[in-house]
C-alpha cells in the first residue's frame, strides 16, 4: 500500500491518524506510536502487509453496520430486515 492510498482509505473511513492509532490499539492491546502512523502516511517508512487488511476489515464493519445506527440490547447491530421481524 503507498502512502497515499493510505492517507486515501482513512479518509474513506472518516478516520484521522491518531483515530486509526486508537482503534489499531483498542483492537490489538498494544500501543501503536503516532510517529509510525505518521511516518506510514509520509512514506518515510513501509507500511506493514497487514494494515491493508485491516482497513479493508474496517470497511467491510462499516459497510455492514446497520444503516440507523440502532444497536441491539446486546450491543450488536439490528440490520434492516431483523429489525422488520422482530
Amino acid at each position: 500500500m503507498s502512502p497515499d492510498a493510505f492517507r486515501w482509505r482513512l479518509g474513506v473511513l472518516g478516520l484521522s491518524q491518531a483515530a486509526f492509532r486508537r482503534e489499531v490499539e483498542a483492537l490489538g492491546g498494544e500501543r501503536l506510536p503516532a510517529r509510525t502512523v505518521e511516518n506510514w502516511a509520509a512514506g518515510s517508512r513501509s507500511i506493514p502487509a497487514t494494515v491493508p487488511a485491516l482497513l479493508r476489515c474496517m470497511q467491510r464493519l462499516r459497510d455492514d453496520a446497520d444503516p440507523l445506527g440502532v444497536p441491539a440490547r446486546d450491543g450488536s447491530s439490528i440490520g434492516t430486515d431483523q429489525a422488520s421481524n422482530g
